[in-house]
């Protein structure tokens, strides 16, 4: 996500940034939200930085999944520049991860009545200025529960709202040395709130959300150009039609002119002999014609 009110926040999905979609930001800047592509089995974490923004001692992020809460980071003044994550739940010594899983889909009709999940497929990031305070233990801090996030949710088909996925816990893993645990006071309202939406990537698409896949657009444009006319089967205007029957015309009048020119002689009568036809047809043209000669005439013997 662009930065807001100092802070930059993102969803990294099997440790790569992932796209985000149809960015949208309040009037105040203090909401932003955006869709992104989930996929069963996938681990995703959220993470954040504090890039400019300056508390009294500092600042807490609160995650939520699916409307239940998933645990907190605080960063110190000192933190700027510093990016964090939440990536699972503590399990004693192990971490379980967070993944996309299926959400279970029913027709039973006892369900209708059961709680409507406006959060279910949403991912909040709230991050609020705090005091910070001194260590306390684990038994008096808030942590997330595992129980609460890996159990798989039960919802009415007529009531999913195309949402087929839920956010599920993995198998434990070895989690990193944890910083000490501080209590926190709350100093203000709330910096800035980031939620992303997820869905299938198919669905997005469907929806214009997210853009056609690339084959896809290619397989189309594809498609387009075929269905275009070729250079030489396109259509001529009418100025190219009547300029080539002109140039047509001349150069058939060229041609029969060349061809129509015969070598001719010329008698006293106006008479032309063709003299490229056959010697025998001009000898019975010659003999078919008779003539008389006028008193005084010369006729030339040679």
């Amino acid at each position: 996500m662009p930065q807001h009110n100092g802070f930059h926040a993102w969803i990294s999905i099997d440790g790569q940034p992932a796209p985000e979609y149809s960015v949208e930001v309040s009037e105040d800047g203090t909401n932003v939200t955006c869709w992104v592509a989930s996929e069963l089995g996938k681990k995703f974490s959220v993470n954040w930085v504090n890039k400019t923004y300056y508390g009294i001692t500092g600042t807490s992020g609160y995650l939520s999944l699916d409307g239940t809460y998933a645990g907190g980071r605080v960063l110190y003044v000192h933190d700027i520049g510093k990016p964090t994550e939440i990536r699972g739940v503590q399990a004693d010594a192990n971490i379980r991860p967070f993944v996309f899983s299926a959400l279970e889909i029913s027709d039973d009709d006892g369900l209708l009545g059961g709680p409507s999940l406006p959060d279910l497929g949403l991912i909040a990031l709230k991050i609020v200025p705090v005091h910070i305070g001194a260590s306390k233990s684990k038994a008096k801090s808030r942590s997330a529960r595992p129980s609460e996030l890996a159990q798989t949710l039960k919802v009415h088909e007529r009531a999913k709202k195309a949402v087929t996925q839920q956010v599920g816990l993995g198998d434990a893993e070895p989690a990193p040395q944890s910083g000490a645990r501080v209590s926190v006071t709350r100093s203000g309202p709330p910096v800035v709130t980031f939620s992303w939406r997820y869905r299938p990537l198919d669905i997005l698409q469907a929806n214009d959300i997210a853009p056609a896949a690339a084959s896809t657009t290619l397989k189309r444009k594809a498609e387009d150009e075929g269905s275009r006319p070729t250079k030489e089967a396109r259509p001529k205007t009418e100025k190219e039609v009547l300029k080539n029957q002109s140039n047509v015309s001349a150069s058939q009048s060229s041609s029969s002119s060349s061809l129509n020119k015969k070598p001719r002689v010329k008698n006293e009568k106006e008479d032309v002999i063709d003299l490229t036809q056959h010697k025998s047809d001009s000898k019975v043209k010659t003999e078919k014609t008779r003539r008389t000669y006028a008193k005084g005439e010369v006729i030339d013997l040679t």
